[in-house]
């Protein structure tokens, strides 16, 4: 008989493993039932910052091809990896606050990431986003939330970052169900008024503002009602 997603249950890092590395691997047809958390039926399921992926491939899991959760979630060790065949291509990052061990991380990747409900960067973190970056969610309900501080700061002039629907395919088919994006798709990016230093440089959001975040009328891209936002070229 044919294989078919969920055959078996992938590949987990627990938070206490260190030194792994998954060079020119492929992980197919994982993501049987859930490790740690519910929804983290991946080909990769990851906790520990500790874990470089280089030169691989994740096909056909039954969710996410890579779940990153805990110190992973702020691991920037995932590098020209390629998904296709999952239910979604791409890294799910789950809603709750970032790790605030390390206090400093970096989201960096040729896969999207994914959020998977209101991912918050806390107070006394910050989170870099870097040139070429795609962060999606699929959820009027699921968006990035700042206490910390947010950098995404790419080149003038070069390749952007991109905050988006989970189903805009402009920059790769995370989905793979061919709707097309629209307005509300997802509820933007939030920075919260103890927030400090935030950055927005070359930076595309789409398909925000569905729900609101503080105020009934804050239904925007990006919510901010701190002064300390510098947002240009975006």
């Amino acid at each position: 008989s044919p294989p078919a997603p969920g055959d078996w249950k992938g590949i987990a890092f627990q938070s206490s493993s260190s030194g792994n590395i998954l060079n020119n691997v492929e992980v197919r047809y994982g993501g049987g039932s859930d490790w740690y958390f519910v929804g983290d039926h991946a080909g990769v399921t990851s906790t520990t910052s500790s874990l470089t992926v280089r030169q691989s491939n994740m096909t056909f899991a039954s969710g996410p091809a890579i779940f990153l959760s805990g110190p992973a979630s702020l691991a920037d060790s995932i590098l020209t990896t390629t998904a296709s065949g999952n239910s979604i291509n791409g890294m799910l990052v789950p809603g709750g606050d970032l790790t605030t061990s390390p206090a400093n991380g970096t989201w960096s990747s040729s896969l999207p990431y994914v959020l998977g409900g209101v991912v918050t960067v806390p107070s006394g973190v910050t989170l870099s986003v870097q040139t070429a970056t795609v962060v999606k969610a699929g959820s009027p309900s699921y968006g990035l939330e700042v206490k910390g501080r947010l950098t995404a700061n790419a080149p003038t002039g070069g390749r952007t970052i991109a905050f988006t629907s989970l189903r805009d395919d402009r920059l790769n088919d995370t989905n793979g169900n061919g709707t097309p994006p629209a307005p509300g798709d997802w509820k933007g990016i939030a920075f919260d008024a103890s927030s400090t230093g935030n950055i927005l440089n070359n930076v595309d959001v789409r398909y925000a503002r569905d729900s609101a975040w503080y105020v009934g009328g804050d239904r925007a891209g990006i919510s901010s009602p701190t002064p300390p936002l510098t947002l240009t070229n975006s």
